[in-house]
């Protein structure tokens, strides 16, 4: 069991006082559109990440994640090592990680995965042979996800964290993966639409496992994967433009072919949309 400076704290007043006692903050995430609010916590000579809402959305997220880790663990996942409350939120504990997410939209911020030396084009940049073994590690992530009976949401590029040095593939703020198969009760579920499913949009779909397949590294979406209507450059490596004459919407999911018979079983049938009384 991975020991941590929170060990007794159950629940706090305020998180900012349990901070500073405990250690040093060396970074604040206080512009993402979820709600929260995290830090990067240098405390006995290592680092954590300390996530935290106060907002009715953020808290019911936080939540989730809290059942998700519960019973789902992988060596591609961040683990949550610990979680308490404060007087008007939840704060959950990960270990720090060595690496970058692919892209980081913030509610100042937005675009960039294809700007020169931002993360996700630096990736893309990588020998075709570790973008494997990190999509690798993605799919087995998945695997485990499914065999806990949970569906991905809100899976999209924010998510894979990539160590550049030790070229690791990791999956963190999974906050939205839910239990399934479950009915959607609102006009749409939160996520990038350019990895989003079909049947994401429709009030009274089913979300399942084929869900995750849409979504997941196997996808025409999958960081590493050149997108429609993309250039090519002469060493084969996408640019990030666009032929003259596609009109596609830009990072339009189109079908590539079927899903690799490595991944998912459930996923060579086609995402559903059908009636809530198609859920048992």
């Amino acid at each position: 069991m991975t020991t941590h400076p929170f060990e007794n704290v159950t629940h706090v007043a305020s998180l900012g006082p349990v901070l500073d006692r405990l250690g040093t903050v060396f970074r604040t995430f206080d512009e993402q559109d979820s709600g929260c609010v995290s830090y990067g916590l240098l405390a006995s000579g290592q680092r954590w990440f300390v996530k935290t809402s106060s907002t009715r959305k953020g808290i019911s997220s936080l939540r989730r994640a809290v059942s998700f880790h519960q019973r789902v663990s992988h060596p591609a996942i961040v683990p949550l090592v610990h979680s308490f409350t404060t007087g008007d939120g939840l704060v959950l504990v990960h270990p720090w990680m060595s690496g970058e997410v692919l892209y980081h939209p913030t509610l100042s911020r937005r675009g960039g995965r294809a700007a020169p030396g931002s993360p996700m084009a630096r990736f893309r940049a990588q020998p075709l042979a570790r973008i494997h073994t990190a999509l690798d590690s993605l799919l087995s992530a998945h695997l485990a996800v499914e065999e806990a009976g949970f569906v991905a949401v809100d899976l999209y590029d924010g998510c894979m964290f990539y160590d550049f040095d030790e070229h690791r593939m990791m999956l963190c703020d999974m906050d939205e993966y839910r239990a399934g198969p479950f009915v959607l009760e609102a006009d749409r579920l939160p996520g990038s639409t350019r990895y989003m499913a079909p049947e994401e949009f429709v009030r009274g779909a089913v979300i399942d496992i084929r869900t995750t397949v849409f979504a997941g590294p196997g996808a025409p979406s999958a960081p590493g994967r050149r997108r429609p209507g993309e250039a090519v450059a002469r060493d084969g490596r996408a640019t990030g433009g666009r032929r003259d004459g596609d009109l596609r919407r830009p990072g339009a999911p189109l079908p590539l072919g079927p899903v690799p018979r490595r991944g998912l079983a459930i996923g060579r049938t086609p995402p559903r949309v059908g009636p809530a009384s198609a859920v048992t």
